[in-house]
């Protein structure tokens, strides 16, 4: 079910009549970690895998140790023509490799989750002088409070963004919240969130005493769907939070019209969008 070459079944069927020296030439050919361990007439007495012989190893068993003693032999079984559902239903962090068997409980087949490319959301970007300008930090023992690199931060970023002011917070949780407060967001309003964004958006909803509104995204954007916006309005409304996911910015132009219209706060999460532009 993953998208790496799939080894053949011969390649990780270990007879129960091997040891763990064998146990563990069989992994290391097969390459998965894992190993289903079957009798003379194919049928599956067990799994082991490179854990098991690690917690074994650990317990006292030696390399000549039947591989019989201290292998899974209750292990995850799906039947052959297992569904793809029931397949992923059935496998976790812990369990990559199902085997399958039919009707007489012989191996013919097995499941496998594999993931041959990592797509990260994003990466850290360095651009050369992070290194040097820590080592100032410590070597000056401006390691927290103000020094100079909180206010030229400030003043560079806000420039960045074409504004007056920044102002520094710890992280994007304490903005969103202090940004509520501001607006003098409190108990008994409610503030509408995006359904898909992360939980900081919400807590920071939360931690002013409000109620967090949820709204679905547009299908296209995955951001906050200003029609449906409209439609959750109430008289205890008192701000918008629209979050500009994954780089990609909100329906500003309609959210801000609605907002305006309807005399709410408009706060923007753009923890996910420095340097994206809008319009």
């Amino acid at each position: 079910m993953g998208s790496v070459e799939k080894k053949t079944l011969g390649e990780l069927l270990l007879p129960e009549t091997c040891n763990m020296r064998d146990a563990l030439r069989a992994i290391e050919h097969g390459g998965c970690g894992i190993a289903f361990v079957i009798d003379a007439d194919d049928h599956l007495r067990g799994v082991v895998t490179d854990g098991d012989i690690r917690r074994a190893i650990l317990a006292g068993f030696g390399l000549d140790s039947s591989v019989a003693e201290f292998m899974a032999k209750e292990p995850k079984v799906l039947r052959r023509g297992a569904t793809r559902k029931e397949i992923l239903e059935a496998m976790s962090d812990k369990i990559r490799y199902i085997p399958l068997t039919d009707e007489e409980n012989r191996v013919v087949d097995y499941a496998a989750f594999a993931q041959a490319v990592h797509l990260p959301i994003a990466a850290p970007f360095f651009s050369g002088n992070e290194l040097r300008y820590v080592t100032e930090c410590v070597l000056t023992n401006w390691i927290s409070s103000q020094g100079r690199f909180v206010t030229e931060f400030e003043e560079s970023f806000a420039k960045f963004c074409g504004t007056r002011h920044g102002v520094a917070v710890s992280n994007g949780t304490v903005a969103l919240h202090l940004a509520l407060v501001l607006a003098g967001v409190g108990p008994g309003d409610e503030v509408i969130v995006p359904t898909l964004t992360f939980i900081a958006t919400a807590n920071a909803v939360r931690y002013t005493g409000a109620t967090p509104v949820f709204v679905d995204s547009e299908r296209d954007t995955w951001n906050l769907d200003p029609q449906q916006v409209e439609r959750k309005i109430t008289n205890r409304t008192k701000a918008v939070i629209a979050v500009h996911l994954y780089g990609c910015p909100a329906n500003m132009g309609i959210l801000r019209e609605v907002a305006k219209r309807r005399s709410l706060f408009l706060v923007e999460d753009a923890a996910e969008a420095h340097g994206a532009a809008y319009d």
